[in-house]
């Protein structure tokens, strides 16, 4: 296995646990549905960025909304196909439709869910290494 314990989530539902992965391969998919992956940032965690009187999009300022439903199952869906191929995890994982149907969770509480998945693996490397020593630092800090 290529990728640490800590970019692996787990998915509960029904109350088993499913191992759930965003990598590359849940971006391409992503991005062959939607074509812009900051678009599909934006839809994931239900954001209309402010669009001014020239056309020009400032992603700085906007809305918040509702997530969009389908993009957030599909992605979870992927994550989850994911989790399981590189765990090389045997069980059943929940389908699409399971996802869609199921009653445990508000989109609010999926988006929850992907969004930080989502983010943590379209982050650069440097952000990743400074975010890493940002959690170091304080946990340093809490141990004295």
């Amino acid at each position: 296995m290529i990728f640490s314990n800590d970019e692996i989530i787990q998915f509960e539902l029904n109350g088993v646990s499913y191992p759930a992965l965003c990598s590359l391969k849940v971006l391409e998919k992503i991005q062959n549905e939607i074509g812009d992956i900051i678009v599909a940032e934006d839809k994931i965690r239900g954001f209309v960025p402010h669009v001014d009187e020239d056309g020009v999009i400032d992603r700085t300022i906007g809305t918040f909304t509702f997530p969009d439903v389908s993009l957030v199952c599909k992605t979870l869906a992927w994550m989850l196909e994911e989790g399981k191929e590189v765990t090389d995890g045997s069980e059943e994982i929940p389908s699409l439709d399971d996802l869609q149907r199921q009653n445990e969770y508000s989109i609010i509480d999926l988006r929850d869910i992907v969004f930080p998945a989502f983010e943590k693996c379209i982050e650069y490397p440097k952000k990743k290494k400074e975010a890493q020593k940002k959690t170091a630092t304080k946990t340093q800090t809490r141990k004295r």
